[in-house]
Formats: C-alpha cells, structure tokens, sequence
C-alpha cells in the first residue's frame, strides 16, 4: 500500500522528532494556542455554566427530598447515578457513569518504542497532558498512575471508575506486567468529578487543554422516549464550548443502553442523548478487542453499545474501539486491578490514542492540530467496520485506527495532505491532486459548527441542527463528480449512499479505484454564520511531491542578545536527488540568514540560523523559508519574536515597610511594579541570609499573598524582578508579624457518641459564644474516635459562616481509631499504620485556611459519614482552638440582602449578585493587608462582572456598598 520508500523516510522522520527530544505540549505551544480564543467570551461562558449548575443542582435536591427520591445511586463496578437537574416536565436527569469497561484494539501500539511498534517512532504521551471528568476522584497513588495525576477539584471520594478509565488512558506500561498499559502511558492527567463540568471544560480549554475523556452520560431509566437522539441544551453546550475553543476535542461515551428495554421500538437504535449528541464532540461505540484486523467481519459489536442516530440522522457515534473485558486500575488499593465492559472503557482509549496523534503531529510540527483537523483524520483513518461500505450507525466511521492515522500524518505531501482552511461567506474551495493509482482516493472534511438550536420535545424531529453546511465534493478529468457519503435519520438500516450531505459536520468521499487528476471542491448553501468557516482537509492517495520539508517550531522566541536557531527536517522522492537551494525573505531590517547546508542534494536535515538581532527592534516578525528545487518550489511561513536583553531596574519594597510590625501572619507583600519586567521571584526566610526558605514563588504582578506565617516573629523577604533576557538584583527587607491571641479552647459536650455499623452520619456541635467573637487567624482541631477500617469515614468541619473543609476522607483503609490535632502548621497528612491511624499532629487532608478571616461566634459542627455497612465505632471527644487576629477587615455579611460572590475560586473574573439593588453599587476588592487593589460601581442594569486577571493567587476579601448598607466576603483567587 505505500511507497518502498516508506521505512527510510520513517527513519528521517524519527531522527528528526528524537532530535526535538519529545517536547510534546510546551507553555510556549499553549501560549500560541489560547492567544487564538476570546478569553473574555470563555470566561463569561464558565460563569455563566457554573451558574446554571449550582441553581439546577439545588432545586434537584429540594424536589429529590420532596418526592422522596435518590439523588446518588450506586451502579455495578464502581459506577454511580447522580440527579442533577429536574425538568419541567418532570423528567430526571440523572448524570451516570457508562459502565460496561474499556480497551485498546486501535493500534496505538504501533506508535510505540520497541519490537510493538512497527513504525520506528516514539511516541508514548511524553509531555502531554489531557483531561478527564469521571464519577469521583481518581486514585492519584496507584503505581499504574503514581505521580501523574492532579484532582483539579475539590472531589474527596474514590471512584473505581475514575481510576478504571484514567489507567486505559495513561497506565503506566510497567506494573502488572504492562498489561494494564493505558494508550499514552507517559502522559500526565487532570481530573474532576463531572459536577459542574461544563464550566470546567470551559475553563480548562480556555487555559490550552488539548483533549479530555468523558465516559458518562445520562441515565436512560429516567428519560421519556422524545429525550433519546434529542439535541438538547447539554449538547448545544458542548458545541458552543467547541466551536469557542477550536483546538479542544471532548470525547464522550455513547452510553451502555442497547438491550435495556428503553425505546425498543427503534431495535436498538436510536439510544444516544445529551452530549454524545453534540456535533463537535466525538461520540465513541463498544466493541470486542480486534486481535488481527483483516476486514470489516473482524470488528465485532458489542452486546451493549447505544446505537445511533441523532434524531436528524447525523452519524453518530462517530468512531469505535475495544470496550470488552478491559484491564486496568481501580480504587481499592495502590496495585488493585479490575476488567471491566461499557463505552466507558472504550472512550478513554479514544482519548489516550489521540493524544498520541497530537503528539506525533507537534513532533514533526512544531504545533498541534485543531480539534476539527483530529477528528476528521480519526475519520479519514478509521477501519471498515458493518455489514456495508461507508459509516453507519452502529460503528459510526469504522475501527479507530492509530497506526493508519500516524502514517498519515508521516506521509504528508508525499501521499497525504492535511490542511486547515476557511471559507469566506459564498466562497468556493478547490484544490487539484493527482492519485496515486495503486490505492483509493479518499477525500475527508471537518469543521466546527456553531451551536445550533435545542430541539423541541417531539419525538424524532428530523430537523437539521447543522448551522453551517458545506458541501464536498470530487469531480475527475471527464467531469465526473463523487459525492460524500451519506446516511437516512428515516432508515436506520439501510446501506450509506454517496449523496449531498445536509446534516453532518464531516464529509467523507472515496474512491475506490482512482486514476489521473482529480479537483476537490468544498462550497456551502445558505449564509456562513460569522461569515466564515473553518475547516479541516485530509486527502491520502495522491502522488507524491519532489521533496518536503517541515520546521521544528514555527514560532520561536529569542533574546536580542542571541542568535536565533530553527531546524527543518527534509526528505525527498526517491527520484529526486536535488539540488534544492534554501533562503529566507522577509527578515527584519538587520537580521543576517544562515543555511547550513544551503543547498540539498541528499536528503538531510537543515538549520537556520539568524543572527544580527541586536540590531532588530524588539517585536514579532514574519518570514518565509523558501526551498527551490528542479521543478518545484515550496516555502514555509515562519514567525521569530524578538525579546529585548536591555537591562531592568532594581524593585522598590512597598509594603511591610522595612522593620514593620504587627504584620497580619497572612500578609499581602507589595512592591513597585519595574518597567520591562515580565515577572518577579519572591522568596521569605526566617534567616537574613534566605539560605533556607519557608516561602517562594515567581508571579507576574507586583504583589504576592504569604501563607500563614508564625505569629510574632521576624521574617525577611526579597524579591528581585526580570525579564525574558535579563535578571535584575533582589532587594530584600524584614517584618515582625502580630501576636496571635489563641483565646479560646472549647470541648464539644455532646460526646461519646455511637457510629452504628449501618450507614448514618454523626454531629458535634462547640457553640462559641456571642462575647467570643474573635476574627479567626488560626485554628485547631482536635477529634477523637474509636473506629473499626478508617476508610470508611469522611470527617468535616463546618463553621458558623457555613464555610465547610473536609478533614479527612476514605483514608486508611482498614486501619482503626484516630486521635489527632489537626493543623495547617502540622506535618503533612498520613496514615501511622497502627493504631490509632491518625495520631500527633498534622495537617488535614484539606487545610483550614478557608476558615481564616471569619468571625468565631456561633456554632462549629463536626460531621462525621460513615457510608458502609458492617464496622462501627463511637465519636469520643472533638474540641477546637481558635487564635484571633486583627485582620485586615471585617467580614461580617452586616444583612446585605442576596450577596453571593462566584465563582469561588476564582480565576479570571468573578461576578456578584445581590437583592434590592439601588443606583451605583460600589465593589471594592482589598488584600489581607487591608489595602484597595480594585474598586469599581455599577448601575442597576449593568453586569456584576468584575476582573482579577492582575491578581496573584491567594485569600481577598470583596466588599459591596448598596445605599446603607455594606457586605464582606471572602474570596479565593487561584
């Protein structure tokens, strides 16, 4: 099928992705990468998410407790139901795991180091990092995951499922004999539980996430017949997220509902709802592991796997992959393993695999692929499956294939093409190839549709959700045109026709027998919303080019004082010896060009280097690699940003001031923004000589919050500003902080306590007294309990305020009893492995800063859940200390009406709302210092947005001023 040239430019295509030593997606790629997205529309969109999941989530529960309904229910293997909305109607909608298991027959292997591999690369998921929103937290410490996962979110409570998928997806290849490898076994992971996902989603794209696994959907039980292929509002969120962020890809399970008896007058089909419903995401079906593909009778469905369509007959579910019997890591312990079914296992080797292709892609690069371009190669690639030729919707586009897809992007401009083009309003695309001959032409277009309108509740409404529709087609030398393939939303079974296509986002056409030269041609009907559209061009099958060649990075950065280094790889036809001469044009005034070599006549890799920056203004430049051979010439656009090595000033020290006392122990330090520094390190030191440090950190504003500090005692800290190019010198001073006062100790009277061996929840209530009002500065907690397998409890502490930490969650397995003092100063949370499990000292699972700045008075409680049934034991004694501050501000609410700050945390902006609005409401954001960093006013009709994109991370407090009256919140900025 290829070329006999094919092994030797592998080869040149391995040195050159080994030469840029697997950098994978570095912060400059991401810069280049969320510098493209509307970061404001984003912010507003995670606002606006996280908003509408907290209102429906609260009248979930209050109708749940009305109707005396579950709000979790508990499935096989670790999976879980969740409510998370009531519809007017009525209708449930439960968010639940798809649990039937997961897989990896998609040939990801074949990426792979070693004697597996087949295509002599390397590519394992090094420096990629990908997302996943699951049922629970994942298991962080299992050795198939150790030390590359981060629970982004609060989440507290183990998931079989969760640490299930993460392993499919990014399993170490090492333990249980690398049978439980996941697909990119090097990458990192970020995980949430799937509450308030869509904002997430939002904000994790925003901040350059490339792709994320979803493996649940909603609970069918509940779900009313017009509900299954129904383009709902989660669907139209998803696409909205998509199109917003365009290099950010969802893939999302198609649900484990076939043969359950929900919609059975459709035969099975016609069971895919919510966001596996959503045009931009790709949507992923179940079936059994594929051994040997050698034809479409190899790929075997599932028993399980929720057919499609949509209900206006797009093809859906988009691509297919093992999710039978699949190995991988669960929750139980460190090295516990578990097989598991469902296309919640098949979806996250989806999701691993594509990792890998974007891995490749910026290997050989420099970038990565938008979203459109990945799922329209996954397409382009994807193994035949079904009893007929072309998509249906069983398998959606066939067998995910990794392998196929890796030598697509191996063998672009030989005998491929990828492309990422737009269409203007009534434009038409052409493009000229000429086929190979010796395998079929196929001709592959994605895009990424606006979100389109929520369907109604009729049941089936065929109506097309597409926004914009554009057409490809293939026309030959005689002028005969190949239409794209095509299903019918009125027949479910009946074979795909080569047809104009009305209703999907991608558009295949293939030729199985192709000759001499052919014309693509994309156009649209209607109007292009936003008068454009961006899309996605795969072709394989044409012949190959005289030579190609393709830089490391197509942006790079460099100091002024330096001399600028790009490299290029460049492989040729085996016809083609050269001579292919290289240059630069359009270079900066100043910049010197140097080709080594200049001139190819066998196929090497090129550098070049630019030198003379001194002399070029600082700023972001433009120009063209050119390579000029016998017959043909191609050029490359680059980009070089050149940074100034000018020297900066020294910082001046603001605030405390040199020798203050009586510093807040959470203080805000300050110092005078220096002109030309892009960032500043901070370091704090109980020695003048900061040989030891209790506190660093690099930041781009001029300010930086500490965390709690020792009371009445002497720091120094120094911070010194730089640039890009140059450091300046530190500039240190010192500060005393205040004596902390811990005037109250109180012991909960309501003690012992029973926790029976069922399932139930124990309180404590210390009542602090209205003439102890003390600001809190810090606090202690001490908890006693006698308690057969530790990791059965979750303990919490809530305040009056109503602010609520989780102490200490599922930890310690099966050890007993705890008798411990819990505090941030303590040593760092862990188990003793004799009892009593939890003893001494130590900091909580999650630490007590949130408390800090509330006001004492009123009632603490201490919540102790034991969720399972069989051991037991008694709550002896809880007691707290609490140590007052001065503090930089009251926060007490003062009864301002309606006053809810979110999100919070915060990240780029916050929003606040509040009843009774008069005219100019002034906001003003104060550091723990006391000191004013933003004040703003709005009028009644005016949006309650306010930013803090110039605020380091810490503890603020926002203060809101309506007629008379005046409240105080905290609010965490991260």
């Amino acid at each position: 099928m290829y070329k006999n040239t094919f092994g030797y430019k592998l080869m040149l295509m391995l040195s050159f992705v080994s030469f840029n030593f697997l950098t994978a997606q570095t912060d400059e790629q991401k810069r280049e990468i969320i510098a493209t997205y509307d970061h404001a529309l984003l912010s507003q969109m995670a606002n606006e998410f996280s908003l509408a999941f907290e209102n429906d989530l609260k009248a979930a529960r209050v109708y749940a407790m009305e109707n005396n309904l579950p709000t979790v229910i508990f499935t096989e293997n670790g999976g879980m139901s969740k409510l998370h909305k009531v519809l007017e109607d009525g209708t449930l909608l439960y968010l639940s795991t798809d649990n039937r298991g997961a897989g990896v027959t998609v040939r990801a292997n074949k990426l792979y180091t070693g004697p597996s591999g087949g295509l002599n690369l390397s590519v394992e998921g090094t420096g990629m990092t990908l997302g996943v929103w699951d049922g629970g937290k994942v298991l962080d410490t299992h050795e198939l995951l150790v030390d590359r996962v981060t629970q982004q979110d609060g989440s507290t409570t183990l998931s079989n499922h969760a640490t299930h998928v993460s392993g499919t997806m990014i399993g170490s290849n090492v333990p249980a004999s690398g049978q439980a490898r996941g697909m990119a076994f090097r990458a990192s992971l970020n995980a949430y539980d799937f509450d308030n996902d869509l904002s997430e989603m939002t904000t994790a794209a925003a901040n350059g996430l490339l792709i994320s696994n979803h493996s649940y959907g909603l609970n069918a039980e509940f779900l009313p017949t017009y509900y299954f292929g129904r383009y709902d509002n989660l669907a139209v969120q998803v696409d909205n997220i998509l199109y917003n962020a365009p290099y950010y890809t969802a893939v999302f399970s198609a649900g484990n509902d076939r043969n359950a008896g929900y919609n059975t007058g459709d035969n099975g089909y016609d069971l895919l709802t919510d966001r596996g419903v959503s045009k931009n995401g790709i949507t992923v079906a179940a079936v059994n592991q594929v051994n040997n593909y050698t034809g479409p009778s190899s790929v075997v469905m599932s028993s399980f796997s929720s057919w499609g369509p949509t209900d206006d007959g797009r093809i859906k579910p988009d691509i297919s992959a093992k999710g039978v019997n699949t190995y991988s890591s669960v929750a139980t312990s460190n090295t516990a393993y578990g097989s598991m079914n469902g296309t919640s296992m098949a979806t996250p080797s989806v999701s691993g695999s594509l990792g890998l292709l974007q891995e490749l892609y910026s290997d050989i690069h420099g970038n990565f692929m938008k979203s459109s371009t990945l799922r329209a190669l996954a397409i382009h690639t994807a193994s035949e499956a079904g009893v007929f030729p072309g998509p249906d919707y069983q398998f959606g586009w066939g067998l995910l294939d990794c392998e196929t897809a890796a030598i697509t992007i191996l063998e672009e401009e030989f005998q491929s093409l990828i492309e990422e083009n737009s269409l203007a309003d009534g434009a038409t695309f052409t493009k000229s190839v000429t086929a190979l001959g010796t395998e079929p032409l196929v001709v592959t277009i994605a895009w990424t549709d606006p979100a389109g309108t929520v369907q109604g509740t009729t049941v089936d409404d065929t109506t097309p959700r597409l926004v914009n529709d554009l057409d490809l087609r293939v026309v030959d030398a005689s002028n005969n045109t190949t239409y794209p393939w095509a299903l019918s939303a009125f027949s479910y079974t009946s074979p795909a026709i080569r047809s104009v296509n009305n209703v999907d986002n991608v558009e295949k056409v293939e030729i199985d027998v192709p000759s001499g030269d052919y014309t693509i041609i994309v156009n649209h009907k209607g109007t292009l919303d936003s008068g454009n559209q961006d899309f996605a061009l795969i072709v394989t099958g044409i012949s190959e080019s005289d030579f190609a060649f393709t830089p490391e990075n197509i942006t790079k950065t460099f100091c002024a004082d330096e001399v600028g280094d790009y490299y290029f790889n460049y492989s040729s036809s085996d016809t083609y010896n050269g001579p292919t001469t290289l240059s630069a044009t359009g270079l900066p005034a100043g910049a010197v060009a140097t080709f080594t070599p200049s001139v190819i006549t066998a196929d090497e890799d090129f550098t070049l280097e630019i030198s003379g920056l001194d002399s070029v203004t600082p700023g972001t430049y433009s120009f063209d690699v050119v390579a000029t051979g016998t017959s043909d010439t191609k050029t490359r656009q680059m980009e070089i940003e050149v940074l100034s090595a000018d020297p900066i000033s020294d910082v001046t020290l603001n605030y405390p001031s040199a020798g203050e006392s009586g510093v807040y122990i959470y203080p805000g330090l300050t110092w005078d923004a220096v002109s030309g520094a892009s960032g500043y390190k901070v370091e704090v030191s109980e020695l003048s000589d900061f040989s030891t440090l209790i506190f660093e950190d690099t930041v781009e504003a001029n300010t930086v919050s500490v965390p709690a500090l020792n009371s009445n005692t002497q720091y120094y800290w120094r911070v010194m500003a730089f640039s890009d190019c140059v450091d300046a010198n530190f500039v240190s001073s010192s500060f005393t902080t205040e004596a902390v006062n811990c005037s109250i100790s109180s012991t909960a009277n309501d003690n012992p306590q029973p926790i029976d061996t069922v399932p139930n929840t124990v309180t404590s209530v210390i009542n602090v007294p209205a003439g102890q009002d003390i600001l809190v500065g810090d606090i202690n907690v001490t908890v006693n309990l006698s308690h057969t397998w530790m990791g059965d409890l979750t303990v919490s502490l809530t305040s009056p305020s109503g602010t609520s930490v989780v102490l200490f969650s599922n930890a310690c397995d099966d050890l007993d009893d705890t008798n411990v003092t819990f505090d941030d100063s303590g040593v760092e949370f862990s188990c003793s492995g004799t009892v009593p499990a939890l003893s001494g000292t130590m900091q909580p699972q999650n630490l007590l800063t949130p408390f800090i700045g509330e006001n004492a008075a009123g009632d603490w409680t201490l919540t102790v859940n034991d969720g399972y049934d069989e051991d037991g034991g008694f709550l002896n004694s809880f007691s707290l200390e609490l140590c007052s501050t001065a503090g930089p501000l009251s926060v007490a609410d003062k009864e301002l009406e309606g006053f809810a700050i979110y999100p919070n945390p915060a990240k780029n902006h916050f929003e606040f709302t509040l009843l009774n609005q008069q005219e100019n409401v002034k906001v003003g954001v104060y550091d723990i210092n006391g000191r004013l960093l933003i004040s703003k006013s709005f009028n009644t009709n005016e949006r309650k947005l306010v930013s803090v994109e110039n605020l380091s991370s810490g503890m603020y407090f926002v203060e809101v001023i309506n007629g008379q009256q005046k409240g105080v919140k905290k609010l965490m900025v991260k």
